[in-house]
């Protein structure tokens, strides 16, 4: 199957797969919410991958569309990012099925970038080609299936069964291979493994970004620049989902002198990313924009019992 019939049959699955969460309803169950959520997280995260590893890098390369690439990789960025602030407890409540409509328009307007890229594409691409890209992007697909769980509900796979038997099959040789390895050698080859597969030790970590620690008690006072350089302010703590134990966002203290008659910005962790040259967490946004953030002031709390706030945080560092 060519590359484009591939995307159209995704998109068009994807966006049943949002509807089916909103269709859902309580309990364990195959059918429940939590279920059809983690199917569609899942087979979006590895739509968008694939997308990043065959259909951009070349468009990127042109002129006429290289603009329009940068749009889409940010317009990704963002979607993971709001599927990380949806995995968490609580799915039947109002406020996450709103936030859950949000995302569903996102992907919608995302899935028209992509035709747009597409309809620039494909002329550029005769039908043999087609065939081989859409190799490439099956593999690229595969390639980002977890490797703890085979749930081939999840992975979405038209010849399930047949895979499934070359899966195992093919599990048990690398097993064999792996086994008289440290036979013959006494030598664990494990850790070279994962050395060198940083994509792989992404993937067991569920995560489509870079992995880097810190310790919390090193996030307190570290400089934050706006997008443009500008230093903004400094980071005062960070605030834990207790359900999913990720890092749900990050205090940003702005303003005033020496605290006194600052304002603190809760900033979604994905937002800031670490740069090493300036030894700081860059935002997305610039200093001017900020001024206009939600924010709370040093003796109140931020209103995360409200919807209406929550949604706010969520529209306001979304990239256009």
């Amino acid at each position: 199957m060519d590359i484009w019939t591939q995307i159209a049959n995704d998109h068009t699955e994807l966006k049943a797969l949002g509807a089916d969460v909103l269709a859902a309803v309580g309990g364990n169950g195959p059918a429940s919410r939590d279920n059809q959520y983690d199917v569609f997280d899942t087979k979006l995260r590895r739509h968008l991958a694939a997308i990043e590893d065959v259909v951009l890098p070349p468009l990127e390369k042109q002129a006429d569309t290289s603009a329009s690439v940068h749009e889409v990789e940010q317009h990704h960025k963002a979607m993971r990012r709001d599927l990380s602030a949806l995995d968490r407890a609580g799915k039947q409540d109002p406020e996450w099925t709103k936030e859950f409509e949000i995302v569903t328009q996102q992907l919608e307007k995302l899935c028209g970038r992509h035709e747009v890229l597409i309809g620039k594409a494909r002329p550029l691409v005769n039908d043999g080609e087609g065939e081989t890209l859409g190799e490439k992007y099956t593999r690229a697909k595969l390639k980002r299936i977890p490797g703890g769980s085979w749930d081939w509900n999840k992975i979405g796979i038209g010849a399930g069964a047949a895979l499934g038997i070359a899966a195992v099959a093919g599990a048990a040789a690398a097993g064999a291979k792996y086994k008289k390895r440290i036979d013959e050698t006494g030598e664990d080859p494990f850790w070279k493994r994962r050395s060198r597969d940083a994509d792989d030790f992404e993937l067991r970590l569920q995560t489509d970004e870079t992995v880097r620690l810190i310790a919390s008690d090193k996030v307190g006072g570290t400089k934050v620049v706006s997008v443009d350089g500008e230093t903004v302010g400094k980071v005062t703590s960070f605030m834990v989902d207790k359900y999913t134990g990720r890092v749900a966002y990050a205090v940003l203290q702005f303003g005033g002198v020496m605290g006194v008659g600052s304002s603190y910005f809760p900033l979604p962790w994905p937002v800031l990313e670490y740069d090493v040259d300036v030894d700081a967490y860059r935002l997305s946004v610039t200093k001017e924009q900020l001024s206009g953030a939600p924010r709370f002031e040093k003796d109140d709390s931020p209103e995360f019992d409200s919807t209406a706030y929550r949604q706010k945080l969520l529209v306001f560092y979304r990239p256009e």
